[in-house]
């Protein structure tokens, strides 16, 4: 199939967050190999932090911002609005990456896009102008599967990239002289989680930075947000009282901790964006999930340990904290990361 090459280009990536961003950076890549200008633009929710993930990224030409969920964008006006976004920037074409909506591409049709890529979900198959549309099972597979199947309907492969995520050479020289005393192996516990059910107990955190510390002789760097220094604090005071002497990593931006990710062997923790950035930088990533969590790890590149006895979702109360430090340890053994 020949591949033809787009003008002015929009990827519509309609989820919130950070993890989502991470997911399809490689798809957005690939589509912007496909446009005259080897660069597009992304429409995508605050929340995804889309602006400051890929803040160094060559490929990317402007963000822009949806807003749903009772916002300026929501319901038959709101697409309208929509439409006078996507107008007013004078698009060519524009990917809808995984959406089954019928909101984005009716907005590109009102907005007068020339090209309109999407699944073909529904009514969508009226409105796109692909004409390869996603099976029924391909339509209900997880997004980042989904978005796959999209690329490979038009032709399109990834790029090889060791390294997707791209982080600025300012922000690599402030990890080198932040933390370049420390000594290797950095391992990272990734704290930070936006649902109290998706965390471990923070004295798990504090068992395990402690088994690993004696077990490598590296650094561990306890990794989360500002919301989570209290947390952090814990589990830095019981480590260093048992000698172990971690480093606390709440402080950063979301570039800087990518960095950090970056020189690490490997992160361990929460089901969160941050968590799933370690493949997207060329690091490991180790994400401990609950019975009532999707097991992510099935369609992105991070390893996973649920306790669950099969990867049926089930409803809350989670079980993320019967996940015991000797089984997370024993996981990273047997993945060869310590």
């Amino acid at each position: 199939m020949a591949i033809m090459k787009f003008g002015k280009t929009l990827v519509i990536q309609n989820l919130q967050g950070i993890g989502d961003t991470m997911w399809f950076i490689r798809h957005i890549h690939a589509i912007a190999e496909q446009s005259k200008s080897k660069k597009v633009s992304v429409l995508t929710r605050p929340r995804s932090m889309a602006d400051k993930i890929l803040a160094a990224d060559p490929a990317i030409d402007n963000i822009l911002w949806l807003d749903v969920k009772k916002g300026t964008h929501d319901g038959f006006f709101g697409t309208v609005r929509l439409a006078n976004l996507i107008r007013k920037h004078k698009f060519d074409t524009v990917w809808v990456l995984h959406s089954r909506s019928l909101r984005y591409v009716l907005a590109c049709r009102l907005a007068g896009v020339k090209n309109i890529i999407g699944p073909g979900h529904g009514l969508q198959k009226y409105l796109i102008t692909n004409k390869k549309f996603l099976s029924e099972s391909e339509q209900s597979d997880h997004p980042i599967k989904r978005a796959g199947y999209l690329l490979k309907s038009q032709g399109m492969k990834f790029k090889e990239e060791v390294s997707p995520c791209i982080v600025s050479a300012a922000t690599k020289a402030f990890v080198a002289k932040e933390f370049g005393k420390y000594p290797h192996p950095w391992i990272a516990l990734g704290i930070s989680s936006s649902e109290a059910h998706k965390k471990w107990l923070w004295k798990n955190y504090s068992d395990l930075g402690g088994r690993l510390r004696a077990e490598t002789e590296g650094t561990i760097f306890i990794l989360g947000g500002a919301s989570e220094t209290k947390e952090a604090q814990l589990i830095y005071d019981e480590m260093f009282m048992k000698g172990h002497d971690p480093v606390q990593a709440t402080n950063l931006t979301i570039q800087q901790s990518l960095a950090l990710i970056q020189q690490c062997n490997f992160i361990v923790g929460n089901d969160t964006g941050i968590l799933h950035a370690a493949p997207m930088v060329g690091s490991h990533g180790l994400v401990l999930l609950g019975k009532s969590q999707v097991p992510i790890h099935h369609y992105a590149e991070v390893e996973g340990l649920r306790l669950a006895e099969s990867d049926e979702i089930e409803s809350p109360p989670n079980n993320i904290q019967d996940i015991p430090v000797s089984s997370v340890f024993q996981k990273l053994k047997s993945l060869h990361w310590v």
